[in-house]
């Protein structure tokens, strides 16, 4: 079972409404998320990234992952065909840089 990208957060509760809410991802840039063992792979206009996700992680939820070790804020207009992407080696080695960033 994938690991939720929320489990590292806490959430938060607002004092006007009472709604709860999670609190603020961390920032953290690809670079801080590079390990030496990740995997680079061509983009090309037919794959998609939860398939690359399931393909090299063994979860297609896990497609944010790539986002982040490459910096993609909004991954459907900005990999372009023959664009070299970052996989990352480990999910683990994500959520462990993730948490120690966290506030």
């Amino acid at each position: 079972m994938a690991k939720s990208r929320y489990s590292i957060l806490s959430k938060v509760i607002d004092a006007k409404d009472f709604n709860s809410r999670y609190e603020s991802f961390p920032a953290v840039t690809g670079n801080e998320l590079r390990n030496p063992n990740d995997t680079f792979i061509t983009w090309d206009e037919t794959q998609r990234l939860d398939n690359i996700s399931k393909d090299y992680l063994g979860d297609s939820r896990y497609w944010w992952t790539i986002c982040l070790l490459n910096d993609l804020k909004f991954p459907f207009g900005e990999l372009n065909n023959g664009q070299v992407i970052r996989i990352p080696a480990s999910v683990e080695y994500i959520f462990s840089v993730l948490s120690t960033k966290k506030r």
